[in-house]
């Protein structure tokens, strides 16, 4: 597409410091809750949201995790010491229509309930076998079809997915969300046509609806139809009301008005917005972008150095930096040079020129650079992080262990933290050792027992303790059946020469968690199965 690729851009998410602050935490959780509630828990709209918030996959995994903590006691109390056994005579007499029309309800809704509950904890076989049912049960009952559409969506079946989302259509054809769940999955097919015809169907529905409105005229800008796109995008600027609303039309509106020709007025718009949204960067990137992909990249770099030349202004420096960082490297770190000798407590500018040159392999300082960044923020847990492992590489443990420990005491939730704990200690503590903080780590952490478990299973894994870590793995899916115990197990059998058994082991893990098969077919240890008839056939 080319056009709105600032957009779409390599998406590092939100600067960590940011990211894990509890005010911005507060509101991107109340972002992904409403989205979540708004949508009957389709987490589809609600990732779409926090992309364009600037999240990565990373980020938000951790967001609708934590979002899931919230959500899960109140199902739970909704559904709690509800019976949800259904015997296949009773079924026969709903079907025959043997009892009330009140009671069919009602065994209908218990139904739905606890297959929706199930599919969002991950039991994707139970819930699809409970949907059926409720299918035999009401032949007609769309919210059916558009979970079930959800459910083959997570589970990598597209095709099921549309199918399903279609019929839900047929029966409720005035369904908004029904048609934004069915882009969605048009989107991921490639299936643009479809897709478009979606966003029109809304707008027939609502013709006043801001996101239709928008999604359709990016799609207006993929096939070129650029003053079909204009005219789009001004209805969403013409029915918005808030300034931040209008950002992410505005800048396309730049983009599309510079396709037409229209450059005066595309930089007028430009200016405008500089000016609402001072610390933007992005704003910057838009005409720079534009020319980059055309082939113009010295329009590209005139771009900033002109705007620079004009304001003075350093986040015009900084833009550029960001702009070159995966395009040209030496451009970027020379920007950066230039805007920190103006802004020098820039935490993520360093950060970002200390990445480049480890990247170039170039002779700079980056001890220098962290510990300029910890002069500025001792805090700073980025820099902390990778002081830690440098410490690491340099033999520090003790002094590596003290600083790991002060970054996991600041979000004891992070297991990569506890993860990097593990690999520091068996670098030069005993396995006796090693296990007595585990287990202080879950007396002090008793809400992540089970994940610090899960390290501890790692831990005997990488020790090739093979049978101790088994035993981990499996007493972790007596508490809680988790499909990368599986996982781990069927990589331990394999690893043990045990083909059958990591076979067995690899399908409960693919039942409960289809997109490990992505993984299986590339993990190191898995190789010796790769051309295997069986693995082939479960990894389809």
């Amino acid at each position: 597409m080319g056009i709105f690729d600032f957009l779409k851009k390599k998406n590092k998410g939100i600067d960590e410091n940011k990211f894990l602050s509890n005010q911005f935490q507060n509101e991107i959780c109340a972002l992904a809750l409403w989205k979540l509630k708004e949508n009957n828990s389709n987490p589809y709209i609600a990732i779409k949201e926090l992309k364009k918030v600037g999240l990565s996959d990373e980020q938000i995994d951790y967001v609708l995790e934590k979002t899931k903590k919230i959500i899960e006691p109140e199902q739970t109390f909704n559904i709690q010491n509800t019976d949800f056994g259904i015997s296949d005579d009773l079924l026969d007499k709903i079907i025959k229509k043997e009892i009330s029309e009140l009671e069919i309800r009602n065994y209908f809704d218990k139904l739905f309930s606890f297959a929706t509950y199930q599919a969002q904890n991950g039991k994707q076989k139970n819930a699809l076998e409970l949907y059926q049912k409720c299918l035999l049960i009401n032949p007609n009952a769309d919210e059916v079809y558009s979970n079930l559409s959800i459910l083959n969506y997570e589970m990598n079946d597209f095709e099921k997915s549309l199918e399903n989302i279609n019929k839900a259509i047929e029966i409720k054809p005035l369904e908004i969300i029904y048609y934004k769940n069915k882009a969605v999955t048009c989107e991921h097919l490639e299936l643009h046509e479809e897709e478009k015809k979606c966003y029109e169907k809304i707008i027939e529905i609502d013709s006043n609806n801001l996101e239709a409105t928008f999604s359709l005229s990016q799609i207006n800008v993929q096939n070129n139809e650029f003053e079909i796109a204009l005219k789009n995008l001004n209805k969403v600027i013409d029915l918005t009301d808030g300034s931040d609303e209008l950002f992410g039309p505005q800048l396309s509106k730049i983009g599309v008005l510079y396709e037409l020709g229209l450059v005066k007025e595309a930089e007028d718009l430009y200016q405008k917005m500089t000016s609402l949204f001072p610390q933007e960067i992005i704003i910057h990137h838009i005409i720079p972008n534009l020319n980059f992909h055309k082939n113009k990249i010295d329009d590209a770099k005139a771009f900033f150095d002109i705007q620079y030349e004009k304001t003075k202004n350093a986040v015009v420096l900084k833009a550029k930096a960001d702009f070159f960082f995966d395009k040209d490297k030496t451009v970027a770190i020379s920007s950066y040079d230039e805007y920190l000798k103006i802004n020098p407590s820039d935490i993520q500018a360093r950060q970002n020129r200390a990445t480049l040159h480890s990247e170039a392999n170039s002779d700079y300082d980056v001890n220098l650079e962290i510990e300029q960044i910890l002069a500025i923020d001792p805090n700073n847990v980025n820099a902390l992080f990778n002081k830690a492992r440098i410490l690491v590489s340099q033999k520090s443990y003790d002094e590596a262990l003290k600083i790991t420990e002060k970054i996991y005491s600041t979000d004891n939730t992070n297991m990569n933290y506890v993860g990097f704990i593990l690999e520091l200690l068996e670098l030069y503590k005993s396995e006796k050792e090693v296990e007595n903080y585990i287990e202080k780590l879950k007396d002090n952490n008793p809400n992540e027992s089970y994940n610090i478990e899960y390290r501890k299973g790692l831990y005997y894994k990488s020790k090739k303790l093979y049978d101790k870590a088994i035993q981990v793995f499996n007493s972790q899916n007596k508490i809680h059946e988790f499909a990368w115990n599986y996982y781990q197990v069927a990589i331990i059998k394999n690893l043990q020469g045990k083909t059958s058994e990591s076979i067995d082991h690899l399908k409960k893990a693919f039942q409960l968690d289809p997109n490990i098969k992505e993984d299986a077919k590339t993990y190191e240890e898995l190789e010796n199965l790769h051309n295997d008839s069986q693995f082939l056939e479960i990894t389809k």
